[in-house]
């Protein structure tokens, strides 16, 4: 994908930008910790507000 078509997508995303891989990699390394322990069942939308819209 070209980098202006990049840049016009990540403006329609509510938080107005791409989402970051260490964004995505906090998320991973909380699920496998034990902080998650108690965790059931549960689905981790990381999209930036997109479904939300």
């Amino acid at each position: 994908m070209a980098e202006l078509e990049q840049r016009q997508l990540a403006t329609e995303l509510p938080i107005g930008r791409w989402g970051r891989p260490d964004e995505i990699a906090e998320l991973v390394t909380h699920l496998c910790s034990d902080f998650a322990g108690f965790q059931t069942g549960q689905t981790h939308v990381v999209d930036g507000g997109m479904t939300s819209t």
